[in-house]
């Protein structure tokens, strides 16, 4: 999964969440625990990136 993927999935969970009288109790759960995941993927994302232009910054 792609860092925009993951963007977007996490859009829509928002959405979602914020008519809960859409989504079951049960799925919410699950959903919450998804956005959790994807958060922390792209929180990993961004802090490899930031790194790697650390990086390529200070070999200048």
């Amino acid at each position: 999964m792609s860092y925009d993927q993951a963007i977007e999935r996490l859009e829509q969970i928002v959405k979602k969440m914020e008519q809960p009288d859409i989504i079951p109790m049960d799925d919410y759960t699950k959903i919450a625990r998804e956005a959790t995941e994807l958060i922390a993927f792209c929180q990993k994302h961004l802090t490899t990136l930031e790194k790697e232009i650390n990086d390529t910054l200070a070999e200048e």
